[in-house]
């Protein structure tokens, strides 16, 4: 089965097949995996499958572009094949029982992969109580957005934004008397609200001391707000309250200073590739949510086996 993530409305996801292996023509070779276009930035691959006679999860292989995997075959392990790279899609292809492309692959001893454009996130921002259009609101807004597809783009996330501008009135059904931001309760909406895209809403709060806040804990992941009135608010907040929409909690150990689901920016540098495939792939993104064509959602909270391990670093994009 192939699947690509690009700017398709498909949820685009998969379990690895389980049971006893299933049986196959070619016993093992070498792979040479061109990576298409030539020009991409040290794209990395992960190989899932028998190699050298075990069973691998998830190995990374940076390509430049291309990438040589040596005594591998199909027939004895659960096959994956993922590409993640700057600028371009997600790409996932698995091997499930009566799949013949890796050992077409095998024969030939090469394969072309071409992963697909980016995945296209839909944000309606809402800015709340800015009745004027005010240009230090659409400053702020600018600047978070543009340095949220900085990082989407450049950072091998294989996702990009697609962003709606709306204007609301303070009220979004928050208590009377609650001060700041108010998640609604699960099954709850407030009034101004896109059911098809993550809504973002801008509001001017000077004495609210958080930059930004996501309700996933309220079941709400899709439901953001950033605090423009604060002096202090950073420009990647956006950017990392998206990346709580999109499954990435915060790690006690990121792994690198910058990285997008720690708490540590301005400057988000490096998103894992753990977490990249968790984004497109695992069943707690928005991108997956229950309503979307659903193709075998991976719960990546399961086990090693099911995604690659969250810390598992890319190179240093870009």
């Amino acid at each position: 089965m192939f699947l690509a993530v690009g700017v398709v409305s498909l949820t685009l996801a998969f379990e690895l097949p389980q049971g006893p292996p299933q049986p196959n023509s070619i016993s093992a070779g070498p792979l040479h995996i061109e990576i298409s276009p030539p020009s991409l930035n040290s794209p990395v691959l992960l190989y899932s499958g028998e190699s050298e006679g075990q069973c691998a999860a998830f190995v990374k292989y940076v390509g430049s572009p291309a990438v040589d995997l040596a005594d591998i075959s199909p027939g004895t392990c659960p096959v994956e094949i993922d590409v993640f790279a700057p600028h371009v899609g997600a790409y996932a292809r698995e091997m499930v029982p009566g799949d013949t492309w890796l050992d077409d692959a095998l024969s030939n001893t090469t394969i072309t992969i071409s992963p697909p454009t980016l995945r296209s996130i839909a944000a309606t921002i809402w800015m709340v109580d800015d009745p004027t259009h005010s240009k230090a609101g659409e400053t702020a807004r600018n600047e978070q957005v543009t340095e949220a597809l900085r990082i989407l783009e450049n950072l091998g996330a294989g996702l990009t934004l697609d962003t709606t501008v709306k204007y609301a009135s303070s009220w979004l059904g928050k208590p009377t008397g609650k001060p700041g931001w108010y998640c609604p309760p699960a099954g709850g909406l407030p009034p101004n609200y896109d059911a098809d895209s993550i809504n973002v809403y801008f509001w001017y709060l000077v004495t609210e001391p958080q930059y930004g806040y996501n309700c996933f804990l309220k079941k709400h992941p899709e439901i953001i707000f950033v605090n423009w009135g604060n002096p202090h608010t950073k420009i990647g907040v956006l950017a990392h309250e998206l990346g709580h929409a999109l499954g990435l909690r915060h790690p006690t150990n990121p792994g690198r200073a910058g990285n997008l689901a720690g708490t540590n920016g301005p400057g988000y540098t490096n998103i894992t590739i753990g977490q990249s495939y968790r984004m497109n792939f695992s069943d707690a993104s928005w991108l997956n949510r229950p309503g979307t064509p659903q193709l075998g959602v991976r719960d990546c909270a399961s086990g090693a086996q099911k995604c690659p391990p969250p810390n598992l670093q890319p190179p240093v994009w870009p």
